[in-house]
């Protein structure tokens, strides 16, 4: 798992961009709070970049600690339900 708590979508996907190739996957552990992340496409793209490395998927931390109008972007976002 690489955990990106902190960093912004810009920062997580250079860094994704830059991950040698493995064969064990590979999860993203984000914290998609304010000001690193701001809308839906800043989701959106990290999701995507991750995908396309052939990771494991994406883990959101710390869903106690995120307002509620966040943990409804970020559901909406990458289609899951609360």
């Amino acid at each position: 798992m690489l955990t990106h708590y902190g960093q912004g979508p810009d920062r997580i996907v250079a860094d994704w961009r830059e991950l040698p190739q493995t064969q064990t996957p590979v999860r993203a552990a984000i914290w998609p709070k304010a000001p690193e992340f701001t809308c839906e496409q800043d989701l959106h793209r990290v999701r995507d970049v991750v995908a396309g490395a052939g990771g494991a998927g994406l883990r959101i931390y710390h869903l106690g600690l995120l307002p509620w109008q966040t943990l409804e972007r970020v559901a909406k976002a990458l289609g899951a339900q609360l």
